[in-house]
């Protein structure tokens, strides 16, 4: 090859070989062509190719990405965006909920998979062709996790109208032909991706679901540790009585029998409900893919001994917690991250004050919350933005604005108590 000349203005790439009177004209693109002459069918011993009219030559072509993105430019957006919308119509993401996925899940339903404000959970992922059958799709899944296929049942789950995502039905294993277009458009159409609960069936497979039972989640509240998360799955009759659920729990916890629980229903953020013993669960309204939180009754003394502390005696409060919750990064303002000046993150509501995050913020820093300063960033960017000053209604969703996909905060130790209206000495 002789020359080659990029043409940036034209966005034309030009080839061109000296025994070749022709220049190829090749239009810039997100690949690097490297041309490769592999075979001729008359020997190139002594042939000069520049003479030579009929040399029968095959050209093969190897497409590489080009790392130095020398014919990117400003292609590059809609070519990436040409490419995302044809793969969106060939290929569907498939995300996996295990019971070990649930029993790391601190948070609304069975993980956290549309949250603008939240990092979303770390779900076993697949790829696949939209015309790929059920049974390919399910082959794949076990083959993944080491399990027998007689003994996996994948769930559906769905956008439900109270704005929850829960298990809705199992796929049917009668039809192993059924494309995963076929079933992301039967039984979860209002979802982008399709997203299944793996159930590892127990017990015979022909009884597998029990018939009359519905499949329940359940979640501990522990008021000593402050979590909230997944313990497993149950399968109970819809005739069966809520209190029924109670030597189940102790028994799954292996606790001593006997042990007094409360029980709530997680029906949506915002709505967590006190579930009554005596009535059964076809009475409560409760169906296939409802979550079921306990938590073990303690006497009012203790709970209000917790209150005292600061901490949330019951799940309705924690829910509320959990509602609200963000994530805020800090960083130093002026040095670089060091071991006395770390950058890191904390888990504050929105509803917390000015104050709380002072505080928070000093005990991570083991330095006096009256002591520091804080100033907000630009999000694109991360520059310094405006100083925060110290006001007793000021709350975190305030400071935040509309920034909820991360709010970076920017923090200066102080040698002297802050005062905003005199300079003070940095540490």
């Amino acid at each position: 090859m002789q020359s080659t000349r990029n043409h940036r203005r034209t966005g034309i790439v030009a080839l061109s070989w000296p025994w070749l009177s022709q220049t190829f004209m090749i239009p810039r693109s997100t690949l690097w062509l490297m041309l490769t002459i592999v075979s001729a069918r008359k020997p190139l011993t002594g042939v000069s190719l520049a003479s030579e009219k009929s040399v029968d030559v095959t050209v093969y072509v190897r497409v590489l990405e080009d790392p130095t993105g020398v014919l990117w430019f400003e292609e590059r957006p809609q070519l990436q965006a040409k490419r995302e919308r044809t793969e969106e119509s060939l290929f569907l993401t498939v995300r996996v909920i295990t019971d070990n996925t649930f029993a790391s899940h601190e948070g609304f339903d069975l993980a956290t998979l549309d949250e603008k404000n939240w990092p979303l959970s770390d779900l076993p992922t697949f790829r696949v062709s939209k015309q790929s059958t059920y049974s390919d799709l399910k082959s794949r899944v076990v083959t993944y996790f080491v399990l027998p296929v007689d003994k996996v049942q994948l769930w559906v789950l769905v956008n439900r109208q109270n704005k929850t995502v829960r298990p809705d039905a199992p796929i049917p294993e009668d039809c192993p032909s059924h494309t995963v277009e076929m079933i992301c458009n039967n039984m979860a159409a209002t979802r982008k991706d399709l997203c299944l609960y793996l159930d590892v069936i127990t017990g015979p497979c022909n009884l597998y679901p029990p018939p009359g039972h519905i499949i329940l989640f359940l979640k501990h509240f522990d008021m000593s540790k402050q979590t909230l998360l997944g313990v497993g799955k149950v399968y109970v009759s819809r005739d069966s009585k809520v209190e029924e659920l109670h030597p189940i729990i102790n028994g799954h916890m292996r606790w001593t029998p006997g042990v007094p629980l409360s029980l709530y229903e997680e029906v949506k953020p915002g709505m967590i409900e006190l579930m009554k013993p005596k009535l059964t669960f076809a009475q409560s309204e409760i169906q296939d893919g409802d979550v079921i939180c306990f938590q073990v009754e303690l006497a009012s003394q203790e709970l209000h001994d917790f209150e005292l502390q600061g901490l949330y005696s019951n799940p309705i409060h924690f829910y509320g917690f959990l509602q609200n919750r963000v994530m805020i990064f800090f960083r130093p303002k002026h040095k670089k991250p060091n071991n006395n000046h770390p950058k890191f993150k904390l888990v504050l509501s929105k509803k917390h004050k000015y104050d709380t995050m002072c505080q928070r913020v000093g005990e991570y820093l083991q330095h006096d919350p009256m002591k520091l300063r804080f100033t907000t960033t630009h999000m694109a960017s991360g520059a310094p933005k405006a100083m925060l000053q110290q006001s007793l209604n000021q709350s975190i969703e305030d400071i935040m604005g509309s920034s909820y996909e991360r709010t970076v905060i920017l923090y200066e130790k102080l040698d002297h108590r802050r005062d905003h209206g005199a300079r003070s000495t940095l540490r």
